[in-house]
């Protein structure tokens, strides 16, 4: 089957700052930051073929407060914090016809026993994997990378003769949470290989698509 497909890759940053000083001595600034990059299908000859796409969205905060004791004599305080975040390979449902009920749909149930067609966490249906044919579905196995930092600091700056001297504190904190499905994806994937069905005009061989 042929047709139409198209990609598409975006990339949006912005950036805002503010300056105040206030009274003589004090200095203020405040700045943030975003970015997000996207990548993926928009069209696709048959939408049930789900393909990958992947959103890349940055932020990052930073206020900072500097303080003059004397001429000689300077305090700066800062904080800041980032948040990167990779959502890499995840399945796109070009037609929009199968939302988080993508197994629903199409029939596929018994996946958790309580519920036997509980909602999925991404979007579309699980693979389904059969011999000869391109594989409709996607197991879901994109995988989300989050990185966070927190970091804070402050400088004692003192000039005193021939000698600039700085005393201070740092403290960063790292998180991160990181989510990978595996090989099978988060939904899984359904494998047909003819082990249950026979064709005699094949001489017996498993038909997978019966399967």
């Amino acid at each position: 089957f042929r047709g139409t497909s198209r990609t598409f890759n975006s990339y949006n940053q912005g950036d805002v700052r503010v300056d105040y000083t206030y009274g003589s001595k004090d200095r203020f600034m405040a700045h943030y930051g975003q970015a997000e990059g996207l990548d993926g299908y928009s069209q696709y000859p048959v939408p049930a073929f789900f393909h990958n796409g992947s959103k890349y969205p940055d932020k990052i905060f930073v206020v900072s407060n500097i303080h003059t004791f004397s001429s000689s004599l300077v305090n700066e305080l800062r904080a800041g914090y980032s948040r990167i975040r990779w959502e890499q390979g995840n399945p796109i449902d070009t037609s929009g016809a199968f939302g988080l009920h993508g197994n629903q749909t199409v029939g596929i149930c018994g996946l958790v026993a309580s519920n036997p067609c509980t909602p999925q966490l991404f979007q579309g249906f699980s693979a389904q994997n059969v011999d000869g044919l391109n594989t409709p579905g996607n197991p879901a196995g994109g995988t989300n990378f989050i990185d966070n930092t927190f970091h804070y600091t402050e400088a004692l700056t003192w000039s005193h003769g021939h000698h600039n001297s700085k005393a201070g504190v740092e403290f960063v904190r790292y998180q991160q949470n990181n989510f990978y499905p595996g090989n099978d994806g988060a939904l899984g994937n359904f494998s047909y290989h003819g082990a249950f069905t026979s064709n005699p005009a094949a001489g017996g061989a498993g038909y997978s698509v019966a399967d």
